[in-house]
């Protein structure tokens, strides 16, 4: 493990940590992509979600007044 020098400056550390660490590195860089690409995506899906029960909710109330246009038609048709 990379340790600090007493009064190393931050960046200096930071950087030669990169270097003798790069594993370690994009280990860490690519879990916060995965994590930032999972957010994304669940705030993707749930307002999908809201706009998919929208849908359903109308396709209910087209399929209440096909429903009835169709006993209308039925209605009609049996009394000629």
């Amino acid at each position: 493990m990379c340790k600090r020098n007493e009064g190393e400056a931050l960046i200096p550390y930071m950087l030669r940590y990169i270097q003798e660490q790069p594993r370690v590195v994009m280990a860490f860089v690519a879990m916060a992509c995965t994590i930032g690409v999972y957010l994304d995506m669940r705030s993707f899906v749930d307002k999908h979600m809201d706009t998919l029960g929208e849908m359903t909710a109308e396709l209910k109330s087209i399929n209440t007044r096909l429903e009835h246009l169709e006993r209308e038609h039925e209605s009609a048709r049996s009394a000629h």
